[in-house]
C-alpha cells in the first residue's frame, strides 16, 4: 500500500511540475503576441498599465480588438450610436466598435436581439472571427456543426496550432491575442 501511495505521489508531482513549466511557456508566447499587437496599435492595456493575459476577454473587449484589426478604429466614435441589440446604447464605451463590427459581418448577435456586451466571448467565437477576417469561413467542411468547423479551419491556417481547448469555454485574453497575433501572418482568401 505504501508503494502505491509514494509512487501517486511521485506521478502528481511530476504532472505538475510539467503542467507548470506548460503554463510558463504559455504566457511566454502570450507575452510576445501582446507586445506586438500593442506595438500595431490593436492592444492596450488597462490604465494601470497591466495586460491582464490570464483573465477572460469580452464580446465587446474582442469587438473593440477585431476593428482595430481591420483598421477602422478611427471611425468608432463617429459609430457611437444605438445598435439594433437591446444591450448596446449609444453611451455604452463599445457601441461604436460593436457597429462597425457588425457591419462588417464579423460579429452576431442572439436571437434574443441582445450582443451580450459582457459576457466572455469563447473560444469558437473568437476563431470564428478570425476566419471570417481572413475570408476563410466560405471555405469550412460542410459536415461540421458550428464551433467545431471554425476551430478546424482555424487550426488548418495554423492560428490555434498546438493549443488544446473546448470551443464553448471562455477564453482568456492571453490566448486571444495569440490567436490575433497568428492570424497576421495567415494570407488572406483571395475570392
Amino acid at each position: 500500500m505504501f508503494k502505491i501511495k509514494k509512487i501517486i505521489s511521485i506521478t502528481l508531482i511530476i504532472l505538475i511540475t510539467l503542467s507548470s513549466i506548460g503554463f510558463a511557456e504559455d504566457l511566454k508566447v502570450q507575452e510576445k503576441a501582446a507586445k506586438r499587437l500593442i506595438t500595431l496599435d490593436i492592444v492596450t492595456g488597462y490604465e494601470d498599465g497591466s495586460l491582464k493575459l490570464e483573465n477572460n476577454i469580452t464580446r465587446a473587449e474582442f469587438a473593440t480588438l477585431v476593428v482595430r484589426l481591420i483598421g477602422r478604429d478611427d471611425e468608432a466614435e463617429s459609430y457611437k450610436k444605438d445598435t439594433k441589440f437591446t444591450d448596446v446604447k449609444g453611451d455604452f464605451w463599445g457601441a461604436g466598435y460593436i457597429n462597425i463590427a457588425v457591419k462588417e459581418g464579423l460579429f452576431n448577435g442572439y436571437e434574443d436581439g441582445s450582443f451580450r456586451p459582457n459576457n466572455n466571448i469563447t473560444y469558437g467565437e473568437v476563431l470564428a472571427l478570425m476566419v471570417r477576417i481572413l475570408g476563410y469561413d466560405d471555405t469550412l467542411d460542410p459536415e461540421k456543426k458550428w464551433p467545431l468547423n471554425y476551430v478546424d479551419k482555424a487550426n488548418e491556417l495554423g492560428i490555434n496550432r498546438d493549443k488544446i481547448l473546448m470551443p464553448n469555454s471562455q477564453a482568456s485574453r492571453g490566448d486571444s491575442f495569440v490567436f490575433v497575433d497568428r492570424s497576421l501572418v495567415v494570407d488572406l482568401k483571395k475570392n
